[in-house]
């Protein structure tokens, strides 16, 4: 026997025989390594091992193996390991109802030939590379409970991926602009991330070199590490209020920036968790918007505070006019 639990449908078991496994340091679940013996063409990965669950894929595990086009991950998953797919000949991946998976690790279907994933909802993080070189993909969805997305996560050549305002977004028929994936162009100067994106990702703006300002919607919750590495022209950022999380290092320490405006209060910003490495974001001036006129200093010389708002859709800084 292989030992796995012997699930049956019909006169054939619903999962694949023959896997390599290991068994995890807490010495109550399983890891899948290899391909072992197996031969299946559609490989079934089973929720249990000699009677524990299978809780991972390991890194490596079916990497240039070209032996399957599809698998089946069940439930018990929670990750998937570095290069766990990478270079092999998987084109679709289906994952089990209530499925517990949360992490993509790095490269994980690096170079597949995958065509079509919907990645289950509870994941959180899409680790660097993870899809990197997949351009076979026509069809990719995102669920909302994704916060992290690295570097070259989503890398590829494809048509997946909406253009709009000069910036890339992907997501599913619920929500089309659910993430900004990339927008490496040296030749733009401005860019509006369109309403709905809800994360940019590490390294978004990369070698957007001439970028000088970038407006994000209030739907955007996470700024992700280096999204405005080397945009070595960048001078401004407007802010929304729906940010809650600001990466490592956003802003590209050459840069000329001089100016943030946010969308809500100085409470309100004093709450968004700023990673390390942002002197030149939290150094910048800031500017909170009201739109009305803002409330007198002490002496009523001038406002309490430094406050922006729009005029006929261009940004403009509250001053107090002397008589």
């Amino acid at each position: 026997t292989d030992g796995v639990t012997p699930v049956v449908r019909g006169k054939e078991r619903d999962y694949s025989v023959g896997l390599e496994y290991s068994l995890n340091a807490d010495n109550a679940s399983y890891t899948v390594v290899g391909m072992g013996y197996c031969k299946d063409t559609d490989l079934i990965i089973p929720a249990t091992y000699r009677k524990l669950p299978v809780t991972a894929i390991g890194s490596n595990a079916f990497k240039q193996v070209k032996s399957f086009t599809s698998t089946s991950i069940p439930a018990s998953v929670t990750t998937i390991g570095e290069y766990a797919f990478a270079y092999c000949g998987v084109t679709s991946v289906t994952f089990a109802a209530s499925s517990q998976l949360t992490t993509l690790g790095k490269n994980a279907f690096f170079a597949s030939y995958l065509q079509s994933i919907i990645l289950p909802d509870g994941v959180t993080t899409i680790c660097e590379a993870a899809f990197d070189g997949c351009d076979k993909i026509t069809s990719i969805s995102i669920p909302d409970s994704v916060t992290t997305i690295e570097h070259r996560a989503l890398d590829f050549k494809s048509d997946a991926f909406t253009v709009y305002d000069n910036a890339l977004y992907l997501g599913n028929n619920a929500n089309p602009y659910l993430v900004l994936v990339r927008a490496s162009d040296t030749s733009i100067t401005t860019c509006d991330i369109h309403t709905g994106a809800k994360i940019i990702s590490v390294f978004a703006f990369d070698d957007c070199t001439s970028l000088k300002s970038v407006t994000i919607p209030d739907s955007v919750t996470t700024i992700g590490r280096s999204a405005f590495y080397n945009c070595s022209s960048l001078e401004s950022l407007i802010i929304g209020s729906g940010v809650t999380t600001i990466g490592d290092g956003v802003i590209y320490y050459y840069s000329p920036f001089t100016s943030v405006f946010y969308g809500g209060t100085a409470e309100e910003w004093d709450k968004i968790a700023i990673g390390n490495n942002n002197s030149k974001l939290t150094d910048a001036s800031r500017y909170y918007y009201s739109e009305t006129e803002p409330a007198l200093n002490a002496d009523e010389t001038a406002y309490d505070g430094n406050y922006w708002h729009y005029v006929d859709g261009e940004i403009v800084i509250w001053v107090k006019e002397t008589v």
